[in-house]
């Protein structure tokens, strides 16, 4: 047990902390530090990384918990935040945000069995860290928000490349 208690790791707990705060801060109605924690766990996801490649500390178990903490803080947490943002919802709503969420989870699994040595296609989801905090702080409508989800979704899934040094 004792191996697994890496800094990498650690960072990688800190970034589903910071996705869970922002969960609960969204039900709370306090979009403005929920939409901080989300950011704030970008910045971990970029220390575990470095972390793990400059310490050597590459591990299968690693690499799972920072995919976990990535649905945490980059899929589940944008789109609480997106669901709780307005007060009106309709089945296109859960359903777009739901496919967004499916997205992520469905990137965050190929990116688990790559095994060649570029990455895999598709946007990383650490990215939706850095836009739906923006969004909020530029005060998008709900159209926009809903608008990037679904182009998230698709950026997420297809079969494009997309440069990321951030990934272990």
């Amino acid at each position: 047990m004792k191996t697994y208690w890496t800094l990498a790791n650690l960072f990688s707990l800190g970034n589903a902390a910071c996705g869970f705060i922002s969960v609960m801060l969204s039900f709370s109605q306090k979009f403005t530090p929920a939409s901080f924690f989300i950011a704030a766990a970008v910045g971990f996801d970029f220390l575990d990384g470095k972390t793990a490649r400059f310490f050597k500390q590459d591990s299968l178990f690693g690499k799972g918990m920072d995919s976990l903490s990535d649905i945490t803080s980059f899929g589940i947490a944008p789109a609480v935040l997106g669901c709780s943002l307005f007060s009106k919802h309709s089945i296109w709503v859960f359903l777009i945000l739901t496919l967004f969420v499916l997205a992520g989870i469905w990137r965050l699994a190929y990116f688990l069995q790559w095994n060649k040595p570029e990455r895999p296609p598709g946007m990383p989801i650490t990215v939706n860290g850095l836009i739906f905090p923006a969004l909020f702080f530029f005060h998008a409508d709900r159209k926009i928000f809903l608008s990037f989800f679904l182009l998230s979704f698709f950026a997420m899934v297809l079969p494009i490349f997309i440069k990321n040094e951030a990934v272990r």
